[in-house]
């Protein structure tokens, strides 16, 4: 019986307590032997899941580094010699574990590029989903529940690149479980496809898709905003008969008949059109659903910005999600897609259309929201807390990158007062963004 080993809770610095020679020391309290024998089991766990994914052999006892973390505490992963390029052959590891928390993690890394990333890679793991693997140019942005693994394998004739992760726990009024906690929106989840216009299955757990159960598949996108409603354009709710119309969440795949284990289907139980809605202007509907949305790592709520609320976003960078057609009158989507477009100032956008100030213009030549892209979203990341903000409704105003001018959008900061005014009561939102 008893427990020989305890982990070193060493304060998180960068690239220390090395795996596995510094990794226990001798001497353990009761409480801590309870906790550490589960940590060991988790990371064996870890290792086990990357042996029965085809990450072979062992990575380099030098090179290989372990961190707890607790409330509020960061870390910081990195190459080889960064921030130099690494060089030639290397298999170096990360793991990462937290207690009962969200670990955030934001990498970005420039590695060769190579066919399915056979070369040089970034493999990035957690406790539930298989590896996901990346090369290239790339930034990422995620939670993940736990813990992480971070592994990195280049090859002996490897022409060297770089790669930095900050991991990061929130404090304690943040922890898993707090009932103060009223601030998870927002979250990103890393995408299993490198480059190319296709999410990863569940990589926005904002996102959600209308459909007409006459023709059963996502007709319009919609964003989940709380555990009962999701916002579209109002535009795809015109000559729709409510009892005919159905939510889907979690979902990757337009047609109800191929969706993947995290989508939900809901009845929709009342549908708000904005008074002012004329076809063209207020283009924005709340649905509230039957039954509760149950969030988890791929389902969650966008953030509103309420931070953001008269905030145009001109000159700013921005996600638009949806199922559209791939161009205009082209093939439509099988499953969903996301362009990054910018966002244009509303007085240049007047030299083309006449926008008001409750709209938001994007803008990138060649690039834009289709058609049956109605509905869904345009997030913008906000910088400092890396969270998805909800800044616009993609709305059919102008087609699909026309004559490369600008996409007309919904400015979600214009309508904060009306959406709290038909949530429910009961229902809280996350001020912070």
């Amino acid at each position: 019986g008893g427990c020989p080993i305890v982990i070193n809770h060493a304060k998180p610095i960068r690239q220390t307590s090395r795996l596995p020679s510094k990794l226990f020391r001798e001497g353990s309290s009761s409480g801590q032997c309870v906790t550490t024998c589960k940590m060991l089991t988790e990371i064996l766990l870890l290792v086990l899941l990357q042996q029965s994914s085809g990450i072979s052999n062992s990575p380099n006892p030098n090179c290989s580094y372990f961190q707890e973390l607790g409330s509020g505490e960061s870390y910081s992963v990195y190459n080889p010699h960064f921030p130099r390029e690494y060089e030639g052959e290397n298999y170096c590891q990360w793991i990462t574990i937290t207690n009962d928390r969200f670990l955030d993690v934001n990498c970005s890394l420039t590695l060769p590029e190579s066919s399915e990333c056979n070369e040089d890679s970034l493999i990035i793991q957690d406790q539930d989903d298989v590896p996901r693997t990346y090369c290239g140019r790339v930034s990422l942005i995620f939670k993940v529940y736990n813990r992480v693994a971070i592994t990195l394998i280049t090859s002996d004739n490897s022409t060297g690149g770089t790669f930095e992760c900050d991991i990061k726990t929130p404090p304690d009024e943040d922890a898993l479980g707090d009932e103060r906690d009223k601030c998870h929106c927002g979250w990103k989840n890393p995408a299993k496809i490198v480059g190319g216009n296709e999410t990863g299955v569940n990589e926005y757990p904002m996102m959600a898709g209308l459909v007409d159960l006459f023709d059963s598949e996502i007709y319009c996108g919609a964003t989940i905003i709380n555990n009962r409603q999701v916002v579209t354009a109002a535009s795809c709710l015109q000559y729709k008969d409510p009892n005919f119309l159905r939510v889907v969440v979690g979902t990757h795949e337009t047609k109800l008949s191929q969706q993947n284990p995290a989508a939900t289907i809901f009845s929709v139980k009342s549908i708000n059109i904005h008074p002012y809605y004329s076809g063209v202007y207020h283009d924005i509907a709340v649905l509230t659903i039957s039954g509760l949305i149950e969030f988890s790592k791929s389902v969650g709520p966008v953030c509103l910005p309420f931070e953001h609320a008269p905030d145009s976003f001109a000159g700013q960078f921005v996600n638009i999600l949806g199922w559209g057609n791939l161009e205009y009158t082209a093939e439509r989507a099988t499953t969903l897609q996301k362009i990054e477009v910018n966002v244009v100032t509303n007085n240049e956008c007047r030299q083309i259309w006449n926008v008001q100030n409750f709209q938001i213009c994007t803008f990138a030549g060649g690039k834009d929201a289709c058609q049956f892209d109605n509905g869904g979203p345009v997030l913008w990341r906000n910088h400092v807390t890396k969270r998805l903000v909800f800044a616009g409704i993609v709305i059919d105003s102008t087609g699909c990158a026309l004559d490369d001018k600008p996409a007309v959008n919904t400015r979600i900061g214009a309508y904060i007062d009306w959406i709290l005014s038909v949530t429910p009561s009961d229902i809280t939102y996350c001020s912070e963004e």
